[in-house]
């Protein structure tokens, strides 16, 4: 089952619930366009976005960019094995959420409804390449953590096997 399949019918009914709620919906950067993206995650969140543009809820709707904690995904980032690895090239700026921003801006919405109800908001904490964070991970670890890009190859081999589900 992909993650487009279980996340759709509950958000779905999540917007239908109480059209006198306020609903904050944690969504991604770039889901209010409708393109596909070949990314259950996001193109489902297109969708529901959309759906929720139709309705006559109250929303405010959160758009994360990549988040910091990534990095923590110790099969993916390499960190357990003292390497940083990233798809990306060392020097491509990548922007960057923490999730207690996240949850922050949510906590914001949620007791300030009138404020922000009808907002869609993209979040970023921060912009840094892949170099400087393994510079900043070696600066906090104590010890040299070495950048190293990840072949796009071996990135797709993870998302057609578990790692798809560890979103």
């Amino acid at each position: 089952m992909t993650s487009a399949s279980v996340e759709i019918p509950g958000s779905l009914i999540a917007g239908d619930a109480r059209l006198d709620a306020h609903l904050v919906y944690s969504s991604v950067r770039g889901g209010d366009r409708l393109e596909a993206t070949n990314v259950d995650q996001a193109d489902s969140k297109q969708l529901i976005e959309a759906y929720l543009r139709d309705q006559p809820v109250r929303a405010t709707v959160l758009g994360p960019v990549y988040f910091m904690e990534n990095a923590l995904n110790l099969g993916f980032s390499r960190l357990g094995d003292g390497v940083l690895a990233n798809p990306l090239t060392p020097g491509k700026p990548l922007d960057q959420v923490s999730v207690l921003d996240i949850a922050g801006l949510a906590v914001h919405a949620v007791e300030n409804p009138d404020e922000l109800v009808g907002e869609r908001i993209d979040i970023a904490s921060d912009r840094v390449t892949g170099q400087e964070a393994a510079r900043i991970l070696s600066e906090v670890l104590g010890r040299e953590i070495p950048y190293q890009q990840l072949p796009l190859d071996m990135v797709r081999q993870w998302a057609d096997g578990s790692f798809r589900t560890a979103s």
